[in-house]
């Protein structure tokens, strides 16, 4: 498995486990969250993390 796939399976895997549905692009993964908004995790040309944007956050 290539470190690419590595990763990519890795964050999939982590929305699955809280039945979070996600949608994969090239270099990205976006998944809706719980109180609005969206998280998105970003790859390098290497397949690598490369950023996690979560937008604003609030509690309630």
């Amino acid at each position: 498995m290539s470190d690419q796939a590595a990763a990519l399976g890795c964050v999939n895997g982590w929305f699955a486990l809280h039945g979070i549905p996600a949608q994969e692009t090239a270099d990205r993964i976006t998944a809706p969250l719980p109180g609005g908004g969206a998280a998105v995790v970003s790859f390098d040309t290497a397949g690598r993390i490369s950023g996690i944007d979560t937008g604003p956050v609030s509690a309630r």
